[in-house]
């Protein structure tokens, strides 16, 4: 059984779903396979892997980068070599139920340079963290506490050994998501 949402957003979703799936061929994945291992590889690098000219694999990135397949380029700092030794997972549910608190909230994640990432969960004003600091617990009651927002739920988890770095997604494992789902559209 799969959960079918409406509305604009996942209508969104699946018209970038569809028109991907049709918008990018095998070169084109492959590029992107290659540049998701090794992002400063050369374009005549890419080119040489996947049979074109360095000109043509530069329009393909630009191409890709364009349309919103590729959307940066970034180099991974461990946060311990830089003094952040402390690894935290914290989970926090908000009191209020008011879209303008949760909008302050986001708003000052993004900004923080003590968290590694946020998201929101499916209830309403339930948040997960990753957050790397010198002080976690203190860096996370300061920042409810300037926004002045009242917890429900606040629990921390101090990791203590990562199995496995979080990666973006293999590219292979997408398409192959993107294809059975296109196989199974009217």
């Amino acid at each position: 059984l799969v959960a079918e949402t409406r509305g604009p957003v996942s209508d969104t979703r699946n018209e970038r779903t569809r028109l991907a799936a049709r918008s990018i061929d095998r070169t084109d994945r492959s590029i992107l396979e290659l540049l998701q291992q090794d992002a400063r590889k050369t374009h005549r690098a890419l080119a040489k892997a996947v049979g074109l000219t360095a000109s043509s694999a530069w329009e393909r990135v630009k191409r890709l980068e364009r349309d919103g397949f590729i959307l940066g380029y970034r180099a991974v700092i461990a946060p311990c070599m830089l003094g952040a030794d402390i690894d935290v997972v914290a989970r926090l549910e908000l009191r209020s139920t008011l879209p303008a608190g949760f909008r302050h909230f986001e708003s000052a994640l993004k900004f923080s340079p003590g968290v590694l990432g946020a998201k929101r969960m499916g209830s309403p004003g339930a948040y997960l963290l990753r957050l790397a600091s010198r002080d976690s617990v203190a860096w996370t009651e300061g920042v409810i506490e300037k926004l002045g927002l009242r917890v429900i739920t606040f629990e921390i988890q101090l990791v203590v050994e990562e199995i496995k770095p979080y990666r973006d997604p293999p590219i292979r494992a997408l398409i192959n998501w993107r294809a059975d789902q296109a196989s199974e559209e009217p």
